[in-house]
């Protein structure tokens, strides 16, 4: 594996692939799964930097997801197309559909750099 890595959770295949070019342009490793549950639930989120989960994978309610991603405790950046859709939580930064190329980037980018700075204190 090569590069920082990062986990991403979304519903729709052509949406994960996608994030995973961009990612991999950027020699960052991603690793992409269909759900949540299957998503933090796997060894490579304890290994992860960071998560970017697409607001497909939460059904409903987003506070009936909240135990999930606090329990990470990595910083995830929400894909969304409704950002009044998404409660403030800690380490959870919401981006707006469906412009998600330099924005996405620069986020993982800053996560990767505040995780470096981290590990160096």
């Amino acid at each position: 594996m090569a590069g920082p890595l990062v986990v991403i959770s979304a519903a729709d295949p052509v949406l994960r692939d996608s994030i995973l070019f961009l990612l991999a342009s950027e020699k960052i490793t991603g690793i992409a799964f269909p759900d949540l549950e299957t998503a933090f639930a796997s060894n490579h989120a304890k290994a992860a930097i960071c998560a970017i989960i697409d607001d497909s994978v939460i059904e409903g309610d987003v506070a009936a997801f909240t135990p999930q991603l606090v329990h990470f405790g990595k910083p995830m950046v929400f894909l969304t197309s409704d950002i009044a859709r998404m409660s403030p939580l800690p380490l959870v930064v919401p981006l707006t559909k469906p412009f998600l190329g330099r924005p996405l980037v620069a986020m993982i980018r800053a996560i990767i750099v505040s995780d470096s700075l981290r590990s160096n204190t």
